[in-house]
C-alpha cells in the first residue's frame, strides 16, 4: 500500500506492508535515517495514533519525507499513513489537507502585507 500525504512545503511518501512486528522507519534510503521517535521528537499527538492503529495490524511502514520543517512533515506524513490504510480499507478516516501554504511577497511591500510606512508630508 502506498499514499503521499503532504503540508506546506512537506512531501511524505508512505509504504505499508504486513509484517510479524511492527516497525516504522523514516528516510531510510538516506544515509543517516532515524527512529521515529527520534525524527519526530515533540510531535507524539500526531503519530501516537498512527503507531497503536500500525501496532494492531502489525504493519511495517517505511516513511520517505522531505521539505518544510518538522511539524509540517509529521503532519504530512500521517496524513499519508491515514491515506495508507484508507486505500487497503483497514480503516476510515474522513481526510482532508490542510491547504494552508505561506503567501507569497509582493513587489512594494517588506513582506506578503507588511507595507512600508505612510508619510503624509
Amino acid at each position: 500500500m502506498y499514499a503521499i500525504g503532504k503540508r506546506k512545503c512537506a512531501i511524505a511518501r508512505v509504504w505499508l506492508s504486513e509484517s510479524n512486528k511492527p516497525q516504522v522507519t523514516v528516510n531510510k534510503n538516506k544515509d543517516s535515517f532515524l527512529p521515529l521517535e527520534e525524527y519526530f521528537q515533540h510531535n507524539e499527538e500526531w503519530i501516537e495514533p498512527i503507531l497503536d492503529v500500525l501496532s494492531v495490524r502489525s504493519l511495517k511502514c517505511e516513511i520517505q519525507v522531505k521539505g518544510g520543517g518538522l511539524n509540517a512533515q509529521a503532519e504530512a506524513s500521517t496524513l499519508a499513513i491515514k491515506r495508507a490504510l484508507v486505500s487497503a480499507k483497514l480503516a476510515s478516516f474522513k481526510l482532508t489537507r490542510d491547504a494552508r501554504i505561506k503567501e507569497r511577497r509582493k513587489y512594494g511591500l517588506k513582506k506578503a502585507r507588511k507595507a512600508p510606512q505612510y508619510s503624509k508630508r
